[in-house]
């Protein structure tokens, strides 16, 4: 494998070469041609070693795959033309274990993480990996709302998403839409306690505390 440094090198090669390359079709003024950079996985950590980006690229931070955003733009960071966004999972291929087919992120979540982007102006593009898109589009209505317009929502009237949703979706009275909100809040949750696609048989203990009983015991409640 190579360096740490001879990767940096190279990406700024292949930046400097795209650059060019834009150059040759754009002219030499690219301020206004829209270019990201992802920083994901171990590209983050060149990105920190010191990887230079040029200021009119936005930069695009990463979750650690599993919802939680692993970093944003620091206050000196927050000034640069091409600004900042974020790449999103609520589907997951790779390393260590895959997880899809199962709604297993929350809205809460996804609220929170991305509050936290909009707190520290990582909203110039927002990118979510949805995956097998059935499962989550619920999930992805939100994530896109919110990126439309952030201040419509807050903690106190986070869960009127999801009541709009049932009873566009299957046509019920707000009484039985709160009954679905109950519902989805208890599967989302949880589903996220551990991916369904991560559970095997030591995941909750059968000797100590009753923790599979009383897993058990919520979901059949559910």
């Amino acid at each position: 494998p190579l360096s740490q440094d001879t990767n940096i090198e190279l990406l700024e090669q292949v930046i400097a070469d795209q650059t060019a390359i834009l150059e040759s079709v754009y002219g030499n003024d690219l301020q206004d041609v829209p270019q990201v950079w992802t920083l994901y996985k171990e590209v983050e950590g060149y990105y920190d070693a010191g990887m230079t980006v040029p200021d009119y690229i936005t930069l695009l931070w990463s979750d650690d795959n599993w919802g939680n955003i692993r970093r944003l733009p620091l206050a000196s960071e927050r000034n640069r033309t091409g600004g900042a966004g974020v790449y999103y999972h609520v589907d997951y291929v790779g390393d260590p274990r895959d997880y899809k087919w199962i709604t297993s992120s929350q809205i809460s979540k996804i609220y929170e993480q991305m509050s936290l982007a909009v707190d520290r102006q990582a909203t110039r593009l927002w990118i979510l990996n949805v995956g097998d898109l059935k499962p989550y589009e619920r999930e992805t209505e939100f994530f896109i709302n919110f990126g439309w317009n952030a201040t419509r929502w807050n903690v106190d009237n986070l869960e009127s998403f999801v009541s709009s949703w049932a009873q566009r979706e299957f046509a019920v009275s707000t009484v039985v839409a709160e009954n679905i909100v109950d519902i989805v809040r208890n599967l989302t949750r949880f589903n996220s306690r551990r991916k369904p696609e991560l559970i095997n048989t030591t995941t909750y203990s059968l000797i100590n505390y009753r923790e599979a009983e009383n897993v058990l015991t919520d979901w059949a409640t559910l």
